[in-house]
């Protein structure tokens, strides 16, 4: 297909059977496929001052499948089709929250750390892997741009596009397994 193309889908990150079908659907539109953003996440729960503490174990297996589990699967899900089109491209859109023990959103830092470690083993294990493929998987941090989950911020959320799209261009060589800041 074409780079002026747009077909939208939707599925649930945490349900697998979903996101096999996102992937088929995704094969079935273009021979390979450039990049993959990985951008959804599950905050802390609203109004919970202890969630490590207090938060039920349903919140932290969700969070965990939103924030980390699915993008991992995701990621095996699609990378052959990646290879197909020549230049596997993954970002992750991460937080500081990923090197914070801030009190009350501890699930919620879990999460983002385990997210910078999928992201630098993936990004190793992949590259040795096919070390022919130029394999570029790595981490966006936001900063302080606004987001559904930091609405205060006068930060424009488009501040990260212009690195977004440096790190998923076709350019060989380029960081691989690293956090890199808007």
């Amino acid at each position: 297909g074409g780079g002026d193309e747009c077909h939208p889908g939707v599925a649930d990150i945490t349900d697998a059977e979903q996101l096999k079908a996102a992937c088929q659907k995704i094969k079935g539109l273009w021979e390979g496929l450039d990049g993959v953003i990985h951008s959804a996440a599950l905050p802390s729960t609203p109004g919970s001052d202890s969630p490590l503490r207090k938060d039920p174990k349903e919140h932290w297996n969700r969070m965990l499948a939103t924030n980390v589990t699915g993008s991992w699967e995701l990621t095996r899900g699609i990378f052959g089709h990646l290879l197909q089109g020549g230049r596997p491209r993954v970002l992750f859109i991460g937080s500081g929250a990923g090197w914070a023990g801030t009190a009350g959103v501890g699930p919620y830092n879990v999460s983002k750390a385990a997210q910078n470690s999928l992201c630098q083993s993936m990004a190793q294990e992949y590259a040795r892997d096919f070390p022919e493929a130029d394999i570029q998987i790595n981490t966006l941090v936001a900063g302080e741009a606004r987001t559904e989950m930091n609405q205060g911020s006068c930060v424009s959320p488009f501040v990260i596009v212009r690195m977004a799209l440096l790190l998923l261009a076709p350019e060989r060589r380029c960081p691989n397994g690293c956090s890199i800041g808007s």
